[in-house]
């Protein structure tokens, strides 16, 4: 778990250094508002436009990431036509980093209202948690729709407060 944690520091920072549009989605976003689950992976929105997901890649290999995989495990070769055409990347090392995009004005809107949380020395940006719940809730899977679930109970209890 230190390694995941170390690796996904490292990975953040580099994003950081760059400055690059990103947002934490997934578990890791999931857990830094406050709801309690395991997570394995790092789960990352970035704006549908070449420039920026070309960065993003060059990036992530220089940090040592050399596979990538479709859902169905195969291999891909060209990194960034498939996250421009298909919306969503797997690549692995000693973690595994999902990338979706989303259009540039959806993207754009999400990334204006983002949350800054400061953690391990490093400040995550990340949707709004609505925002957060509503990409949960669209992807229809059974342990995003449980996330949508726990968030929307995380958010009645800070309007309580």
């Amino acid at each position: 778990m230190a390694n995941q944690k170390e690796e996904i520091k490292k990975i953040i920072r580099a994003f950081n250094k760059r400055r690059l549009r990103y947002l934490v989605i997934g578990g890791v976003a999931v857990v830094l508002y406050g709801v309690e689950r395991a997570t394995f992976d790092l789960d990352l929105l970035l704006p549908q436009d070449e420039k920026e997901v070309a960065l993003t890649l060059k990036i992530i290999k220089r940090l040592g990431y050399s596979k990538a995989m479709d859902e169905k495990g195969r291999k891909i070769v060209n990194w960034k036509e498939w996250l421009l055409k298909k919306k969503m990347l797997r690549i692995t090392n000693t973690q595994r980093i999902d990338l979706l995009t989303l259009s540039q004005a959806k993207f754009d809107f999400m990334y204006q209202y983002r949350i800054r949380v400061k953690f391990a020395g490093l400040v995550i940006p990340l949707p709004e948690i609505i925002d957060l719940i509503h990409l949960k809730e669209w992807s229809g899977r059974p342990r995003d729709k449980k996330d949508a679930r726990l968030l929307r109970a995380q958010l009645r209890l800070r309007k309580k407060r």
